[in-house]
C-alpha cells in the first residue's frame, strides 16, 4: 500500500498567518514514524469561518520538536 505523500493540518486565524504564512513551518505535529518518508507537501485547512484548504507547500524537512516525540515541518514558500 502507497502511503500518502500530502499531510494537512488544521489552523485557527492568528496561528495560520503567524506560523504557516510567516514562519513557513508547522509545529507541534504528530506524525506516525513510518509515514516520514513519503511526506512531500503540507497543506492548511482554515478553522471557521473559512472552512477550507487554502494553501499548500513542499516540505524542505521534518525535524524532531523539543524531545516531544512530535515533528516541526519546515517547508518552502507557501501557495
Amino acid at each position: 500500500m502507497e502511503l500518502p505523500d500530502t499531510i494537512i493540518v488544521s489552523a485557527k486565524e492568528e496561528s495560520f498567518y503567524s506560523v504557516f504564512l510567516g514562519e513557513w513551518c508547522w509545529y507541534p505535529i504528530r506524525i506516525g514514524s513510518e509515514k516520514l518518508e513519503s511526506l512531500k507537501w503540507i497543506a492548511v485547512y482554515q478553522t471557521a469561518p473559512v472552512s477550507a484548504i487554502t494553501h499548500f507547500a513542499k516540505i524542505e524537512q521534518i525535524v524532531d520538536y523539543k524531545d516531544t516525540g512530535r515533528y516541526k515541518i519546515v517547508f518552502e514558500e507557501p501557495e
